[in-house]
C-alpha cells in the first residue's frame, strides 16, 4: 500500500450509553479521525440507542487504521 493511499475502517461499537447518537459516538472514540459515517442502532419502538453502532473511518494509510484499532482496544 502507497504511504498517500486512503483506507476505509469499518468498526462495530457495542456497549454505547441509550443516549448515543452519532455526534456522541464522534466525540467519545474518534476524535481525531475522519468520521465518514457513524450510525447507531435505534430501537424502533423506544427510539433510544441499543448500544450498537456501526462507524466508517477514512484512514490515511494503513499504518494508521492499525494504530486507531488498538487505541480503541
Amino acid at each position: 500500500m502507497q504511504e498517500n493511499e486512503v483506507e476505509y475502517v469499518s468498526i462495530e461499537i457495542d456497549g454505547l450509553p441509550k443516549d448515543a447518537d452519532s455526534k456522541l459516538i464522534k466525540n467519545l472514540y474518534f476524535r481525531n479521525e475522519h468520521v465518514v459515517c457513524a450510525e447507531p442502532e435505534v430501537n424502533g419502538i423506544t427510539g433510544a440507542c441499543s448500544g450498537k453502532a456501526k462507524v466508517k473511518v477514512r484512514c490515511q494509510n494503513g499504518l494508521r487504521s492499525d494504530n486507531l484499532l488498538k487505541s480503541l482496544y
